[in-house]
């Protein structure tokens, strides 16, 4: 449920992003720097940032990646200048970058082995599927007169998004206790070795 709220409001915010963007440069280069800055984290920085992640407490890991990403979110719309937007945007996706490794190292701790394609398949889900959603509550919301907040444009939009990554964190502390396995705590243990004839 919180990650299906909190992919809602990243899309609404990704769609916010290129908008925000196009309103202030009126250049669909410039709309294509955000969403190269939005990728850039995952290209240069992925896999030091996952392996860094695995060795840090995943939920607490993912409530405070949630919380830094709302409070980065909200102040979005009230920046002045195309590159302060574009490197809110650059630190939200990093943000995401450390939030993402987390969330699915979790996954393992909280089913059963025998659940867990079903439980990554609802994630992917939740994250993709919400794409059209996403797109048509922003329009929606973009169309509405009241959208504006303090006179800047689209703001309602972002403060949604950082609404939905505090609703996410919120999902992620009232999971009960979890046991997270280290990576060294995931081998399987060694089975008992029996002589040929017994």
């Amino acid at each position: 449920m919180g990650q299906t709220v909190s992919s809602l409001g990243d899309w609404m915010g990704t769609f916010a992003f290129i908008a925000l963007v196009y309103q202030q440069s009126g250049s669909s280069t410039a709309v294509g720097g955000i969403l190269a800055l939005r990728l850039l984290p995952a290209i240069l920085g992925g896999p030091l940032v996952a392996r860094a992640a695995s060795r840090w407490p995943k939920r607490t890991t993912m409530i405070a990646m949630d919380i830094a990403r709302a409070g980065m979110i909200a102040v979005v719309p009230f920046v002045r200048g195309l590159w302060w937007i574009y490197l809110w945007g650059f630190l939200v996706e990093v943000g995401s970058l450390v939030f993402l490794p987390a969330r699915d190292a979790l996954i393992p701790d909280l089913v059963e082995e025998d659940g867990l394609e079903q439980a990554n398949g609802l994630v992917l889900g939740s994250s993709y599927g919400m794409i059209p959603v996403g797109a048509a509550v922003y329009a929606l919301i973009a169309a509405m007169p009241g959208n504006e907040i303090f006179g800047r444009s689209l703001a309602l939009v972002f403060e949604l998004d950082a609404a939905s990554f505090l609703v996410s964190a919120l999902m992620i502390s009232r999971l009960g206790p979890v046991h997270e396995r280290r990576n060294n705590d995931t081998a399987r243990p060694e089975r008992p070795r029996h002589h040929p004839r017994e």
